[in-house]
């Protein structure tokens, strides 16, 4: 992860180091650490921030991972409705392009 990811995920509330005396440096302890790999992956996925929001939520409030189950269900359903979708498009296209024959050249 780069400096300037913590940053910004820090910026909107996802992360949440403190500040080692002496130095001013951001230290991230265990729980903190493992908040950011969890943004890292569900960022790497596509997913918004108001659900990264939430998913972080529900591990530091309960500690267990039921809402990041729950939104991967969701998600892998949602891209096997698109795929699905697709496919039965490009399944359609190629059905018209063979109906109609070789394009003719100029």
């Amino acid at each position: 992860m780069r400096t300037s990811q913590l940053r910004l995920w820090e910026q909107r509330g996802l992360l949440r180091p403190h500040r080692q005396r002496g130095t001013g440096y951001w230290v991230y302890d265990v729980a903190e650490w493992r908040a950011a790999q969890v943004v890292a992956l569900l960022r790497r996925g596509g997913y918004p921030f108001e659900i990264i929001t939430a998913v972080l939520d529900e591990l530091r409030s309960t500690g267990r991972p039921d809402r990041v189950r729950a939104e991967l269900a969701r998600r892998e359903q949602d891209l096997h409705r698109r795929s699905v979708r697709r496919l039965r498009a490009s399944a359609a296209l190629y059905g018209y392009l063979a109906e109609i024959g070789p394009a003719e050249g100029p």
